[in-house]
């Protein structure tokens, strides 16, 4: 027993000390654009949805972490532009994680604030969001799931700051991660193996960015000096911006190819 905890603790010092949060954004958006490109050109079927199901809690998580960064023009209007473009190529009215994160972003603040106002509208509002998240979810990706695990990140970053005792942050993530699970069960329906590769990959995520300072302070002291590092770290900088071109253009080619 004693070695398996020397064992777990290594690994967790290890992880603490090498992995950046610069380049755990740029494996998630190339995630993505690979679960993609299968999705539309290859074959939609579910199991192509696996590795992006796993990561997109990266991009959720750190909604609330970085709720005080304001997001650029280019990435709120275009996560509309998005909504439009899917709407006269597929004909359906739908908002991509982009919309998400953006209509989060702006209200995870008061959000937040009102959660801790006790522990009754902590765990009241989050079940809410989670029947609001299966009456919404076919319309805004994600939509009200997602502000349960941007609240996990405002959480985390916060709670010794503001010295929140209402909830603990360790607590909660437990919660937001049983919670994305289930729903995301609920919407794809995966079989028990698959299911279970979810999980775990998911448990991983969510570690991940629970732990997301000391991945942070990597990233700031990451200077990588070959291209391949730079063009990492340049991707992961720019992982929203890529996120909503590589959607367009994927629209724009399935448009052509379909006529």
């Amino acid at each position: 027993m004693k070695d398996l905890l020397k064992i777990v603790n290594h690994a967790d010092t290890a992880v603490k000390s090498n992995i950046k949060l610069t380049a755990l954004f740029a494996l998630a958006v190339i995630i993505m654009i690979i679960g993609h490109f299968l999705y539309f050109f290859i074959d939609n079927a579910h199991y192509t949805r696996i590795p992006d199901r796993i990561l997109a809690p990266v991009f959720l998580i750190a909604i609330g972490y970085n709720a005080g960064h304001k997001l650029s023009d280019y990435i709120i209007y275009g996560a509309f532009a998005l909504v439009l473009v899917e709407f006269f190529i597929i004909g359906q009215i739908h908002g991509s994680i982009l919309l998400t994160i953006v209509l989060v972003r702006l209200l995870i603040e008061p959000l937040a604030k009102l959660m801790l106002t006790s522990v009754v509208w902590v765990w009241s509002l989050s079940l809410c969001f989670i029947l609001l998240y299966l009456l919404t979810g076919q319309y805004l990706e994600y939509s009200f799931i997602a502000v349960i695990l941007a609240f996990a990140g405002w959480l985390r970053k916060n709670e010794k700051a503001l010295d929140i005792k209402v909830v603990k942050s360790r607590t909660y993530f437990i919660f937001a991660l049983i919670a994305y699970i289930i729903t995301i069960q609920l919407g794809f329906q995966f079989n028990t193996p698959t299911l279970l590769l979810i999980g775990l990959g998911t448990t991983v995520t969510f570690y991940l960015m629970y732990n997301i300072q000391p991945l942070l302070v990597n990233s700031i002291k990451w200077k990588p000096q070959g291209h391949i590092g730079k063009a990492i770290k340049w991707v992961g900088h720019k992982s929203l911006g890529i996120y909503l071109t590589h959607m367009i253009l994927f629209y724009i080619i399935y448009f052509f190819i379909t006529r």
